[in-house]
């Protein structure tokens, strides 16, 4: 499988086939953007979007914000699906296009099962994530 940028140029031409990808990951994000937010931010290039192939055929899509903090640049993955995208093969893929953004750390909110999944490849609960409306 190749990791690689989908840059915002190309979104529209290939958004029928990304959407679905995007779409399956922020049904667990509650209401904290839609797939149109996901699209405008991807286009305008605020947003990072990459996509992972087969033979040609897009398996799946990752979106990533990227925040400064004081001592890291987070690449935070705000919605993911696809089909057999955490392999060790493929996250070294990701990672290495995440540093050639100047990212330090990868985080993100998921599912109990993904992070069972992701511990395999070293992440680590970092802590609960809790809100209250204001």
């Amino acid at each position: 499988m190749i990791v690689s940028r989908i840059p915002p140029t190309r979104i529209a031409q290939l958004w029928e086939q990304i959407e679905p990808f995007l779409k399956d990951g922020i049904k667990f994000a509650g209401d904290d953007y839609t797939i149109d937010q996901i699209k405008v931010f991807l286009t305008l290039d605020q947003w990072l979007l990459v996509g992972f192939w087969e033979e040609n055929n897009l398996c799946g899509a990752i979106s990533v914000a990227f925040s400064n903090m004081p001592n890291d640049r987070i690449a935070f993955i705000t919605s993911m699906g696809g089909r057999t995208l955490i392999t060790k093969e493929n996250m070294a893929q990701f990672q290495s296009l995440l540093k050639s953004f100047g990212a330090t750390k990868i985080q993100g909110c998921v599912r109990k099962s993904v992070a069972r999944l992701l511990r395999q490849l070293d992440f680590k609960e970092r802590y609960i994530l809790v809100e209250r409306p204001l």
